[in-house]
């Protein structure tokens, strides 16, 4: 009965995991150095990227805390054919299960596209056009964000 239970805790503990792993992965397309995007059209993440997934993965982590299972960037991949960045996510789930069942381990990825336009506009405050950057990201449903 114990054991029945503790595999119902980890399909939802891996549930939530996929739901930190969208967060994270929106945290990453916000790494995307953008002057490379779009001058190339080529993905590179910059150096912060793991930093700022692990940060959003943990932020979606309430449950999987609550139970002693810490979420961590394991993988961040980039599919430049797609314009998608993926990040894996995996953390030790033993804390579900009796103590003579140890070394399981939940995973969960997520996904996010990078889609970049400049558009132009006239600022109020002067005569000449300004150029903004804008770099678009699929939001995950399941993730939320940390407030700026």
């Amino acid at each position: 009965m114990v054991l029945a239970a503790g595999i119902g805790r980890y399909f939802y503990a891996r549930a939530e995991m996929f739901k930190s792993a969208d967060g994270a992965a929106l945290a990453a397309v916000q790494e995307v150095d953008v002057r490379t995007f779009l001058d190339t059209g080529q993905i590179v993440l910059l150096a912060s990227a793991y930093g700022r997934a692990q940060e959003y993965a943990a932020y979606n982590s309430d449950y999987l805390t609550g139970h002693k299972i810490y979420p961590r960037v394991a993988a961040i991949r980039v599919n430049q054919a797609e314009h998608k960045v993926y990040v894996s996510l995996e953390a030790d789930a033993s804390s579900l299960f009796p103590a003579l069942l140890r070394g399981v381990v939940v995973r969960g990825e997520g996904e996010a596209e990078v889609r970049a336009h400049l558009s132009t506009y006239a600022p109020a405050c002067c005569n000449r056009r300004a150029c903004e950057l804008t770099i678009h990201h699929s939001i995950p449903t399941r993730a939320r964000l940390p407030a700026h």
